[in-house]
């Protein structure tokens, strides 16, 4: 007990206790111990709220280290926390010491939250204050853009490229913007995109055709209908909006330009029946507006209703196989084959030298296990007749033998279609299935492998995929 009173003792109880006030020196507390542990990588929702409490925690036990606080706001954005990253933001913020990056995802916590007008405003200041990175541009103008103002949010992208002229992703996104307010600024930032990053270069020619047919057009209306359909085609639908609505404000009365509009507020998750209604109010006799009524119907899961719009727009266009094929697949989905195998037997009457048609009345025939000897093999036939060499059709030609059970005409097929394309997709899948049905399963494997790599035709890859699942667990 006396050895507790000597200097040298004292000074080592006491120490600690003189340095923490003047150089922030001081245990960690046990929780933020334990979130740094935690800290290393962690993805899953639970674990970061979990990481996102344990921080908030530690910065509670030490109030003025920012950095906790930061830490604890960027775990609870990450874990969807919105609120509480917000709070733990601003409490790091009050301290003074919020980074650059810090202020940004307050931002974001901001907007996750639907409040905008705030997240514009500190995404603002820090580009007044030179903070601004290329992808807070681009949030600033998103949120611009999500708020009505399209003038402004190409301002910002604008903005943004005078700072960053070698930003391909700015260079793009302030091309798109720009093709509704600017046209050919537009068209040139796209073409200068396309330089810096070539892999965007089928979208840029697609809203290259888009702009230069849309600045041919003296009906206004009809140019931003036409861009509109470019930025839809390469899925920029919130833009695609933005265009519709121009062209729907140039021309009140212009029932496609209602249609495409009711179609990117859906594509958008948003309810396009209103915009729908009121461009079928003004020309019923339009075969786009029928057509995009009835996708609209076919998406709510009501095929009844669609089938009134294809019959209008089979009406419309009597000789058009494309309503044919639509109206069949409809009827299909309701579960009557026989009765839909009639509109695929037209289609084909309807466009006789077009192999797709064809394939579409084979595959469909062998499919759905309907009349295969009598339509679908002689409509294989006709297929592969107007063009020998065409992969599609000598797989058509597999899908039928493989319907009916002869798996080594099957084989004969594929084996012929891969001869003329080594990679198509269709083709390795059905010859895998005639390997497997044969009970040569080790065979099908590698097929199956190639096949399910991502290619051109997703359906095939999924198909694949499935029965790599099923074979080769």
């Amino acid at each position: 007990m006396r050895d507790f009173f000597k200097p040298a003792v004292l000074l080592k109880i006491f120490l600690p206790i003189v340095i923490v006030p003047g150089f922030g020196l001081s245990p960690r507390p046990i929780a933020v111990d334990k979130a740094l542990q935690l800290s290393g990588g962690r993805t899953q929702v639970s674990a970061q709220l979990n990481l996102a409490r344990l921080f908030e925690q530690a910065a509670q036990a030490i109030p003025w280290r920012a950095d906790l606080w930061e830490r604890a706001g960027s775990e609870a954005l990450q874990a969807g926390n919105y609120a509480s990253a917000e709070q733990s933001f601003q409490k790091a913020a009050s301290l003074g010491r919020l980074s650059i990056a810090g202020q940004e995802s307050l931002g974001d916590a901001y907007a996750a939250q639907g409040d905008l007008n705030t997240a514009v405003s500190v995404w603002n200041r820090q580009a007044v204050e030179g903070h601004a990175s290329p992808e807070l541009y681009e949030k600033l103008a998103q949120a611009q853009l999500t708020q009505g103002d399209l003038s402004a949010a190409t301002n910002d992208l604008q903005k943004g490229l005078a700072f960053y002229p070698d930003s391909a992703s700015l260079a793009y996104h302030y091309g798109l913007y720009a093709a509704l307010v600017n046209p050919q600024a537009g068209l040139k930032a796209l073409l200068k995109t396309e330089a810096l990053d070539p892999q965007r270069s089928a979208a840029i020619k697609t809203m290259q055709t888009g702009i230069n047919l849309a600045s041919r057009q003296e009906d206004k209306a009809y140019g931003y209908l036409i861009i509109g359909r470019s930025l839809g085609s390469i899925g920029e639908w919130e833009l695609a909006s933005r265009a519709f609505n121009l062209s729907t404000q140039s021309n009140p009365a212009y029932a496609e330009a209602w249609a495409f509009l009711g179609e990117a507020q859906q594509e958008l998750k948003k309810d396009g029946y209103p915009a729908l209604n009121r461009a079928l109010s003004l020309n019923p006799h339009s075969v786009l507006v029928q057509a995009l009524f009835a996708m609209y119907w076919q998406r709510q899961g009501k095929t009844d209703l669609a089938l009134v719009n294809l019959h209008s727009a089979a009406d419309l266009e009597p000789d058009n196989p494309v309503w044919q094929v639509a109206l069949g697949e409809a009827i299909a989905s309701l579960g009557d084959v026989n009765e839909a195998l009639p509109y695929y037997q037209k289609a084909a009457s309807l466009a006789p030298q077009d192999a797709y048609y064809w394939r579409l009345l084979a595959v469909f025939s062998a499919q759905n296990m309907v009349q295969m000897r009598e339509v679908g093999l002689p409509a294989a036939r006709q297929a592969l007749s107007l063009g020998e060499d065409d992969p599609a059709s000598l797989d058509t030609m597999s899908q039928i033998f493989l319907a009916l059970d002869d798996l080594s005409s099957a084989e004969r097929f594929c084996m012929r279609a891969l001869d003329e394309n080594a990679n198509y997709q269709p083709a390795l899948l059905h010859l895998a299935m005639a390997y497997i049905r044969g009970g040569k399963t080790s065979q099908a494997y590698p097929l199956l492998v190639k096949a399910a790599d991502a290619g051109s035709d997703p359906d095939a890859s999924q198909s694949a995929s499935r029965l790599l699942k099923i074979y080769f667990p």
